[in-house]
């Protein structure tokens, strides 16, 4: 989970210093808890996927949806923050401040909800596709042995009696190896 965080906190971050207008009292991943947090935007993963994993791929990649919900008191500030928010993330600025950011796209644009009953606050919704790569990455092992299979070798020796045309076999033990070692 650590790129998926690495994600929404640096996206967080970059519409926090973005200078949108009206400006968030709040950004991040919790609900607005009470009208003084207003307008706010939480961000969330709907989805997401590391499609580079395996063998020689990118732990850290992650692609997926991002939720934005637009929240504010009047439906005027939900437009336009909501607006200035989905300008700010296509920006190609957004690619520069978001370090690692490799695409991202609106897919989706809700319209401005009814007053909700908790805050009477008013939500819009959009979703984003995205690609992003976190540089928080374990490291990877130096490259040692990763743990030694021991090889028993033996050798089957067949003959055969000219005279009689009878088999005999006899099993040669070799030293036992180590791959790996």
């Amino acid at each position: 989970m650590a790129a998926e965080n690495d994600f929404l906190a640096a996206v967080g971050a970059y519409l926090q210093a973005a200078g949108l207008v009206p400006a968030p009292k709040a950004v991040g991943i919790a609900e607005p808890g009470d009208a003084a947090e207003l307008p706010a935007l939480v961000l969330a993963l709907e989805s997401n996927t590391r499609p580079a994993n395996g063998l020689g791929g990118s732990p850290a990649l992650i692609a997926g949806t991002l939720r934005l919900d637009v929240c504010a008191l009047l439906g005027a500030d939900v437009a336009a923050l909501s607006a200035a928010a989905i300008e700010a993330l296509l920006a190609p600025a957004a690619r520069d401040a978001v370090n690692r950011l490799l695409a991202i796209h609106a897919t989706e644009l809700g319209s401005i909800g009814a007053p909700e009953e908790r805050l009477a606050l008013r939500r819009r919704t959009v979703r984003f596709d995205f690609a992003f790569e976190s540089a928080n990455v374990p490291a990877e092992p130096p490259g040692d042995v990763i743990r030694t299979i021991t090889i028993e070798t033996g050798l089957t020796v067949a003959t055969v009696d000219p005279a009689s045309g009878a088999i005999t076999t006899v099993e040669a033990s070799l030293p036992d190896e180590e791959l790996g070692a």
